[in-house]
């Protein structure tokens, strides 16, 4: 519990009810338990004085000092001797009126000196200029005298028998300058003016303090805002070097002096405020305001005084450098109080305010609040991307994106956006990612394949008079998997993988493609289908030339070690799904596979039964049951004399010494290629016949086990 509040507890203790709601006191017990309750700093008596002047509507106070005697001089409203006996409980009852506080004052401001030294007392002179008298106030004793009458009524407070000692101390002076230095009344100290600026202009004098000073008026109390100058008086006299709080403050000025600052964490650092209300409530000691709903009125003048302070800014002659202002306006905008869209809206203000507030765009420009508010759609946004490039020209779009450069920017954004915002910082390294494809695409100029590399070259060539298309397929030496290059405006956009049951083909497939926006590959359209297909065209013609016997494909054509390539792509010639899957690994969706099937995008590589004349046709891969291979050739005379082909699984047991020698005895692969050319109708299961099957041929039923069903008995 503090000293105060004790003190009050005692004090309630002892007292009588004289009406619900308040207390009264008795004035020789209140003298007695006040002189043991000390404000913070008893050097401030001289401002409790200069209040109580205030609040008793003086003009001026003239305050002379010497070296141990102060006298405080003021005019107003007479003070009468009810004033004098009623100053020290009045400290303790709630103040009604002015009349009210500025006794509290007068007896805080008395008590204070008093407690300054053993030897210190007080003389009021006081009283209507027909009846004045003095009073002398020592210890806890009031002694009156009257006065001679005068031409006019004035206040006089003179302290004496202060210590030599503490003189007109440094202390003294920083209060005094602090207190007054913006006191809207005029204070003398030994006839020099404490707030010159007071003098000369009353609220504008003060506001001439500051760059872009303006004067509010509302019905919470009256504010001058501005921005710092480096003899701002407030900020010499408020500790001497002390660290600035990185914010916005407001120093509240209550019956005349200065008596609280406020830091209010909206503001910019460079914004100075003063605001004068007599209305707001104080705590016991006289230095503290309290937190009520006249502090609420107060400040929501503040935030119009401030938001003018910086309207004015923008257009002063002055050295705040614009980034710092336009950072000071978001601090701002992002502190006002309810809906900034919604206030923006109603107040002219705030919408001038939001125009001068801007976000760099990624193509150059800017974009201001005022923009944003006014914007209906998205609006797109991106963190800094440092020193590099943004490849605006590769993604549509992405140069009106604004950078939020810090949290306050992001955060302002969002409040004027009001949900429309969205992060494109994806888009920005998309744009790096295309900008990489581009400069790759363009730095692999077409190479055309020749023989000192390749063998069996063959150029593609789409229909008659297509000259859009063009390129080569090779067989490479150093085998490997088979690629094709995509070639646009002479250089190789993509390397894409051929699906094919082929190894060691490279190919280029040139053609006045559609680069995709990111320039890894080309759009799948019908021109593309088409250029596919030529490809497959000229691998086919590859391999032709591999099957050729008296080429260097020869091997190719007869070894053992290429049978499952030979077989691959005999597949791929006779089954529609094959060829499919093929045409789907390059992106073709089924209406393209559907046209290339259909021979609408050129001449796709098959076979069909009624023309065989393909050289893998004659490629023997279907063995017989008596170790015979047949070519697909063969196979369809075969069908042709005995209307079916004769066919069992390979790894059937069944075998007669009278079986057929042209039976096939094939497995899944083949027997699919067989159905896909001749149609499973016309393939025969023989494995079931009579005369495949000899006697012991079949797997003998396993004989009945001798112990089945015995018993075991020990």
């Amino acid at each position: 519990m503090s000293a105060a509040d004790r003190l009050i507890g005692e004090l309630r203790g002892g007292a009588t009810l004289d009406a619900e709601g308040e207390f009264s006191l008795d004035g020789a017990e209140a003298r007695r338990k006040l002189r043991a309750f000390q404000v913070a700093d008893p050097r401030a008596y001289l401002l409790f004085l200069v209040q109580a002047a205030h609040f008793r509507g003086a003009t001026s106070v003239a305050i002379t000092r010497s070296l141990t005697s102060a006298t405080v001089v003021f005019a107003g409203a007479p003070l009468t001797r009810e004033d004098v006996d009623d100053l020290y409980s009045a400290v303790f009852r709630g103040a009604r009126d002015r009349r009210e506080r500025s006794r509290q004052c007068l007896g805080l401001g008395v008590n204070a000196a008093l407690s300054l030294g053993t030897s210190a007392r007080a003389r009021i002179q006081g009283g209507p200029a027909e009846d004045r008298f003095v009073a002398q106030l020592r210890g806890e004793d009031i002694d009156y005298q009257p006065s001679e009458p005068t031409s006019r009524a004035w206040t006089d407070v003179t302290i004496k028998g202060l210590p030599f000692a503490l003189r007109f101390g440094e202390r003294e002076v920083e209060l005094l300058l602090r207190g007054a230095a913006v006191s809207p009344l005029e204070v003398t100290v030994n006839g020099e003016a404490l707030n010159p600026a007071w003098v000369a202009g009353g609220f504008d004098g003060i506001a001439g303090l500051l760059l872009s000073g303006v004067v509010v008026r509302g019905a919470g109390g009256t504010v001058i805002a501005g921005f710092a100058r480096a003899d701002y008086p407030l900020d010499l006299a408020g500790g001497g070097g002390r660290r600035w709080p990185g914010c916005g403050c407001v120093d509240l000025i209550v019956g005349g002096v200065w008596l609280e600052r406020l830091e209010l964490k909206h503001l910019p650092e460079e914004m100075r405020l003063i605001a004068y209300c007599d209305a707001l409530r104080t705590d016991l000691s006289l230095t503290k305001v309290v937190r009520d709903e006249a502090l609420q009125a107060l400040l929501r003048v503040v935030d119009v005084a401030a938001g003018r302070a910086l309207r004015a800014a923008f257009d002063g002659p002055w050295s705040l450098r614009p980034p710092d202002l336009e950072q000071a306006t978001r601090r701002f905008l992002l502190g006002w109080r309810g809906s900034l869209r919604e206030a923006a809206v109603k107040d002219p203000q705030i919408a001038a305010l939001a125009e001068r507030v801007t976000w760099p765009r990624l193509d150059g420009g800017v974009r201001t609040g005022a923009e944003l508010l006014r914007e209906a759609g998205p609006i797109p946004y991106v963190h800094p991307i440092g020193d590099r490039e943004p490849a605006i020209d590769l993604v549509p779009g992405l140069g009106a994106a604004v950078v939020v450069d810090d949290a306050s920017a992001f955060e302002l954004l969002r409040e004027l956006a009001g949900g429309r915002e969205h992060a494109v910082d994806f888009a920005v390294h998309l744009g790096d990612q295309r900008r990489y494809n581009l400069e790759r695409w363009r730095a692999r100029p077409y190479q055309p394949r020749t023989g000192a590399t390749h063998g069996h070259i063959v150029a593609i060539t789409g229909p008659e008079g297509d000259a859009g298309r063009g390129g080569e397929v090779g067989l490479s030496r150093r085998g490997g998997p088979s690629t094709v290059d995509i070639v646009v405006d002479d250089a190789c956009i993509a390397t894409l993988p051929l699906d094919l049951p082929l190894s060691g083909i490279s190919a280029s497939l040139c053609g006045d493609f559609t680069p995709r926006p990111s320039f890894d590959g080309v759009y799948v359209d019908r021109r593309f289908a088409a250029g596919v297909v030529a490809l497959l065209g000229a691998v086919d013609r590859i391999v032709r030339r591999l099957l050729e016997a008296a080429s260097v494909g020869g091997a190719w054509a007869g070894s053992a070690a290429y049978a499952s390539e030979r077989l691959g792509y005999l597949e791929l010639l006779c089954h529609a799904d094959v060829r499919e899957g093929v045409l789907r690994a390059f992106g073709l969706d089924a209406e393209l596979c559907a046209a290339a099937e259909r021979g609408e995008l050129g001449e796709l590589p098959r076979l069909r039964a009624d023309d065989l004349r393909h050289p893998l046709a004659t490629y023997a891969a279907f063995p017989t049951v008596r170790d015979a291979q047949l070519s697909l050739q063969e196979i369809a005379a075969l069908a042709r004399s005995q209307g079916h082909i004769d066919v069992i699984a390979e790894g059937h047991l069944g075998l007669s010494e009278r079986a057929q020698p042209r039976c096939l005895r094939i497995d899944r692969r083949r027997r699919a290629i067989l159905a896909a050319l001749f149609g499973e109708a016309a393939l025969r299961d023989a494995s079931g016949l009579p005369e495949w099957v000899r006697e012991g041929g079949r797997i003998p039923r396993r004989a009945a086990d001798p112990l089945a069903g015995a018993e075991l008995r020990i």
